[in-house]
């Protein structure tokens, strides 16, 4: 396999975990019930969504990482 070749399937991955994951987004999740300063759900449940945000957050990296290895690879490889 050329290097062109290699770039183009580390692309389709990371266009793969994109899917997936969703792009990356420095936005903050605020729920309506912490505006308003009222804590309904349980602390285990708050935890649980911040763990699983980080899991989703790292896929998207990677996927990024990986599209951007991917076209490095086919530039390099169109020498």
């Amino acid at each position: 396999m050329t290097l062109t070749q290699i770039g183009l399937l580390i692309d389709v991955i990371g266009v793969l975990i994109l899917f997936e994951f969703g792009l990356p987004s420095k936005y903050k999740h605020i729920q309506e019930d912490e505006i308003l300063g009222l804590n309904r759900r349980p602390e285990a449940d708050i935890e649980k969504e911040k763990r699983k945000n980080k899991v989703v957050m790292r896929w998207a990296y990677l996927g990024l990482g990986c599209l951007l290895l991917g076209f490095l690879f086919q530039f390099i490889g169109s020498f």
